[in-house]
Order: structure tokens, then C-alpha cells, then sequence
């Protein structure tokens, strides 16, 4: 049995369509219908894929921040080390202020 033929005798049974013609007809509305879905998805995973490399921007400036902000944590735990071994009172006052009247 040819492939085309038994196609249209599978679609023509599930349409309910005997003509020639209309198996073509309802051929090309299937495959209008699913060429406009195709492209509903494709503008879709488009606006996906910029979401995704915003979002991927954003992270690699996040962990930028991030490690500026841990290195400036660093520096002023090495001053305050420092600090505290030539000037211990100061350390001290620096100390108490910090936790007690910062918040």
C-alpha cells in the first residue's frame, strides 16, 4: 500500500472527509495550525534565551560585587588586626562602639 494513500485513508477516516480535496484542505489547515505554533514557540524560547542571558549578566555582576565587598571585609579585618597589636585600647573603644552604638 502506498504511504501517501493509506495517510489519506487515515486522515479522510479520522476527518470524516472522502474527497480528495478536502484531505488537502485538512492537510493544509494541520499544517498552517502547526507552522503558527512553531512560531508561537520559537518567539517564546527567543524571549527565554534573552531572559536567561540577562539573568546570567546580572549573576556575574553579583559575584563581581560580591568579591569587592570580601576583599574591603578582608582589609579591615588585617587593619583591625593591626590595630589591636599597636594600640590596644583604641581596638577596644573601636570594639565597644562597634557593638554598641552601630546597629
Amino acid at each position: 500500500m502506498n504511504g501517501f494513500f493509506y495517510f489519506s485513508l487515515v486522515v479522510s477516516t479520522r476527518l470524516g472527509v472522502s474527497s480528495p480535496e478536502m484531505i488537502l484542505v485538512a492537510l493544509l489547515a494541520i499544517a498552517v495550525t502547526a507552522t503558527t505554533k512553531n512560531r508561537e514557540l520559537n518567539t517564546q524560547i527567543a524571549a527565554q534565551r534573552d531572559l536567561i542571558e540577562q539573568k546570567s549578566q546580572l549573576v556575574d555582576s553579583l559575584h563581581d560585587e560580591l568579591f569587592i565587598a570580601n576583599s574591603i571585609i578582608g582589609r579591615v579585618e588585617l587593619t583591625l588586626e593591626h590595630l589591636n597589636e599597636v594600640q590596644p585600647k583604641a581596638f577596644i573603644e573601636y570594639a565597644r562602639f562597634y557593638d554598641h552604638e552601630t546597629e
